[in-house]
């Protein structure tokens, strides 16, 4: 039996909806269990020179860019939010659909820390040998990753379509 539209749209707001709710779910509750087990500014070493936790209330972006500006990244994060819904569909590959889940779970669970405590809770401290990364969250993460899929993607879709340009896909895009 073929699937319909309708099935294959419920099928992908399915998807959508699980995989935003699974990052808002992992990220809500690493958070909590960090603000209530971990003192502002502590450090737990998990791996010696690698990973640890530390609790900061980040009210910045990515780095603690544009601190203090909670009310304006906020503002950002819903009209990317809107953004996201409106163009949800055009997405022509399955595995998109699911990744682009993945970025708006990671959009919606900073913006519940900025609208319900002024700040993002970020723990996750990394060291890679000789530089230490900015602590993040597990919103962060599923951002970048999500968006790092999508730029090989759409680089590799441009090499192949440079490499022969009557078999570009459209659902490259």
């Amino acid at each position: 039996m073929t699937p319909t539209g309708a099935s294959i749209l419920q099928d992908r707001t399915i998807r959508f909806t699980a995989s935003a709710g699974a990052v808002i779910l992992v990220d809500q509750i690493t958070k909590y269990l960090v603000r209530s087990g971990i003192a502002l500014h502590d450090r737990i070493e998990l791996i010696p020179h690698f990973l640890a936790l530390t609790y900061v209330q980040n009210t910045g972006a990515a780095w603690g860019i544009l601190g203090g500006w909670n009310g304006i990244l906020a503002a950002f994060s819903l009209a990317v939010l809107g953004i996201i819904y409106a163009f949800r569909h055009r997405l022509a590959h399955e595995a998109g659909i699911v990744v682009l889940g993945i970025i708006t779970g990671g959009i919606v669970g900073n913006l519940l820390d900025r609208l319900r405590l002024g700040w993002v809770t970020d723990m996750i401290d990394l060291h890679v040998f000789q530089y230490h990364w900015p602590a993040f969250n597990v919103a962060d993460a599923a951002i970048c990753l999500g968006v790092m899929y999508y730029v090989v993607r759409n680089l590799r879709a441009a090499s192949g379509s440079r490499k022969n340009p009557d078999h570009a896909s459209p659902s490259a895009r």
